[in-house]
Parts: C-alpha cells; structure tokens; sequence
C-alpha cells in the first residue's frame, strides 16, 4: 500500500509496538516491517501468525474484542483531553522541551500499538469470518444463501459515527443562522471549528491548517440547507439501525451472535477511530517539535523529517547535520523496522509478486452501492490528490486518512485492494459515495481522464467510449 509518512512516525513504530505486545499479549514482537518511498511492506507469515493467534483469543474469550475497544476508547479519551501546548512551550531550553516532548508522546506511541494488523484491523478481518459463518449457517437453514452478501453490507456500518460525520455535523451546525450573525459572531464560529478540527488537515504531523476564509467558504456553502442536512444525517442513522435490527430478527440471530454483529461493527469503527486519534496526539505535539527547531533555526514542519533517535538525542548534532539528514529525506526514504529495531539501510524486502489479472475487466465489490459517471484520476500517493477535481472518480490502489481531500471532492472511490471493512469502504458509507474495492487492477488498467461508470450495484467499472 502507498502512504505518507515521515521518519519521526516510522521510528515511533518499534517502540509503539513493544506496547502493544504487553495490550494484546502478542506471543512476539513486530518482526519486521518495510517503507520504501510511500510504500508499506509487512511480513505476511506474521500477519498470518497473528490472526491465528486473535482468532484462537476470540474462541477462548468472546469478550476478547470489547476489552481492547474499551482500552482503545479511554486511551482516545486520554488524547482528547490533553490540553494545547502553545503556551508551555514558551521560555523553555531545548533540554525543557525535550522532557516535555518525551512526557507528552506516550499516548501517541502507545495508540499506534492499536493500529493496522496488529490492532483493530485484524481483529475486524476475525470477526468478519465469524459474521460470515453466522451467516452462512442461518442463510443456509433459511434457503436463501444467495442473500449473504447483502447481509454482510447491511450489518457493516460503523457502530458509531466517526470523526468525518462530526465534522459535518458540527460544520452544519456552524452553519445555520450564519448568514445573520455579526462579523465578531461569524468569527467566532470560524474560530470554534478550527479548534476542534484543524487537526483533521494533518497526517503523521505533515499538514497545512485550513485559513480562515476556506473555513467560512464551507460554512457558507451550507448556510441555507444546513437544518435539512442535519435531519438527513439523523435520518440515515435511525434508517440504517432499523435496517440492521430487521435484517439480525430475519436472520433469527441469537445474543451471542448478535454480540459479535456488535463487536463486528465496533471493529469498523475502530480501524479509522485509531489512526484518527495518532494524526490528533501527533498534531498536538506539533508545538513542542515546532520550538525545539526555532531554538535550532529549523524549520518547523521539517522537524518530523528527523528520527525519534535524533529528536532525543537532538543537542549532540550541529544545524547543519540536522539539515542534511531533513534535505536527504523531504522528497521520500526508505526506513526498516527488524527483529524490534529501526534501520535506515541494508534491509532486505521480500514482495510477493501479485497474482496475474485480466488486463481489460475491472471487478470488484461494492462498498457503498449506487451508479455514477465521470472522468478518472490515478493517484497513486496522496501527495498527487491535489490533481482530482469536484466530481471526479478517485482510482488508487488503497485509501488512508490523508487521502481524506480527495474522497470530499471525488464523485465515487475505486480500490484496487481492500474488503468490506477497508478504509475506503467505510469512508464511502459515511459520504453516501458509490465504491468499488478489490479490484485488482483498476490503477494498471485506467488512466487520467478516461471516463468510466461505477456500477457499485455490480462491483463493475466500465470505461465509456468517447
């Protein structure tokens, strides 16, 4: 998968890791994983290890999911509620910020022990096989397990809203009366979204803070639908509940399976709710890194260029070794995490190559069902994002929360990975935008501006000839 990154966040990878080993009680460490330029490399065999291991937790302890969700939840809680460091970092040496630095990264390291495979995407790929074993069972007693598909889609919503749901709330709640308050009203409302989601424009601490006026742009863009809109959301909510509490009293499902529905779409949630909440811890220690390189005569959004190692041990370094390190990394590195240690070079990079697809069908599964027309981009990193305009369908090979952008502006998503609980998918449900994941090849066979239907009814995308 292609992602960005920077130094800082891989190297917090083996430390965050060995934490996750003492939450999960992980028979062994992450072993290896692999960045090269934007993409992301796993050891598959302990990947494979690892859900059997999961799964073998799941059948001993049915309350297995819930407990790491709980600690997941207060650990967010924990981040949420740490106050901003504008001001503390005022005044203080290099030394002073460095301990604070070190003090207040614990909840962002310790929430990346949640992330990925090893956290709550595993645990959902577990508990979707359960889900679709229950299914199988009770579709089969009931002759109809042609339906099973339609089932699995209508019990994967999120169990909560996410983060991209608050926001739109809490901008269309921003909206409406906008357009008669004060110019010191309209500011303050401004000024309040910013606050609670300025963070969301940042991703593993590289970002741009949106600037006043795109803020009242999209406040203004709402000011005269924002009631309705905010019915509709309430609406879909209540609409898809009911939806799945008719689909589990058809199914005839039991409590213990309807827990494991519960438990499922907690892990739907959870697989964004994670990452949400490492770009928020990793947003407020932005300060800290921000006055550590004024102090040095760094700029401050390069400081994330520099190592977890480097930060710490930062006072034995010159400027300009520090910049040299910076410079050799902003336009991509390749960074290795072995046996529970960072290495920068010599790593070997095992890749299984992909299996072969047909070069000229484009078949997935949908992820949020509907039809839609339009011109393609091919955005392979999302540093490219800023290329797809309004109305356009995004093809890559699989999205993450800095493609967030681009999945506002495009008018459908078409993955080249990814199952029912993909970050795309999921995202996709929250937008109400057509999807189609697992597709294997759309990003080999598509090209900027051809244009194509999203069948997300079918799972097929099919260019239109011009």
């Amino acid at each position: 998968m292609r992602k960005l990154n920077t130094p800082l966040s891989v190297s917090s990878y083996a430390i965050g890791t060995a934490k996750s080993k003492e939450i999960f009680e992980y028979p062994m460490p992450l072993s290896a994983t692999w960045y090269d330029f934007g993409d992301i490399y796993f050891d598959e065999e302990e990947i494979v290890e690892i859900k059997k291991f999961l799964r073998y937790k799941f059948e001993k302890d049915r309350a297995y999911p819930s407990v790491i969700a709980r600690q997941i939840y207060k650990l967010a809680d924990e981040i949420k509620s740490h106050k901003p460091l504008k001001e503390e970092v005022t005044g203080k040496t290099i030394a002073e910020l460095l301990d604070l630095f070190k003090k207040e990264r614990e909840t962002f390291i310790t929430m990346i022990g949640f992330m990925s495979y090893r956290g709550s995407v595993q645990m959902g790929d577990v508990l979707e096989e359960e889900i679709k074993d229950i299914l199988s069972y009770r579709l089969a007693a009931l002759n109809k397990l042609p339906l099973s598909e339609k089932y699995l889609e209508t019990l994967s919503v999120s169990l909560h809203e996410s983060v991209i749901v608050e926001e739109r709330v809490a901008l269309l709640n921003l909206s409406i009366g906008f357009n008669a308050l004060s110019a010191e009203d309209k500011q303050a409302r401004i000024r309040q979204y910013l606050d609670e989601f300025e963070w969301l424009s940042y991703h593993w601490f590289v970002g741009t803070s949106p600037t006043v006026l795109v803020v009242q742009q999209k406040i203004l863009a709402h000011a005269a639908t924002a009631q309705e809109e905010v019915e509709r959301v309430t609406e879909e909510k209540e609409r898809q509940e009911r939806d799945i509490e008719t689909a589990m009293t058809e199914l005839g499902l039991d409590a213990d399976e309807k827990e494991v529905v519960r438990q499922f779409r907690a892990a739907i949630f959870l697989r964004t709710y994670v990452k949400d909440h490492i770009n928020l811890a990793a947003y407020r220690l932005l300060p800290i890194l921000y006055a550590i390189g004024d102090q040095l005569g760094i700029e401050g959004p390069h400081m994330p260029f520099l190592t977890l190692e480097e930060i710490d041990s930062i006072e034995k370094y010159s400027a300009t070794e520090l910049r040299e390190k910076i410079q050799s990394r902003l336009n991509g590195f390749s960074a290795g995490l072995m046996d529970g240690k960072n290495t920068s070079e010599g790593f070997a990079r095992p890749v299984q190559a992909s299996k072969s697809t047909d070069d000229t069908q484009i078949k997935g599964s949908p992820a949020y069902r509907g039809i839609v027309q339009g011109r393609v981009k091919v955005i392979l990193s999302p540093k490219e994002q800023d290329k797809l305009n309004p109305g356009e369908i995004l093809v890559t090979s699989m999205t993450t929360p800095d493609f967030l952008p681009s999945m506002q502006r495009a008018a459908a998503f078409v993955t080249d990975e990814g199952g029912i609980t993909c970050h795309a998918a999921i995202i996709a449900r929250e937008m109400k935008k057509p999807c189609v994941i697992g597709t294997k090849n759309a990003t080999k066979i598509l090209k900027d501006n051809d244009l194509v239907e999203v069948d997300a009814q079918t799972g097929v995308v099919s260019k239109i000839a011009t």
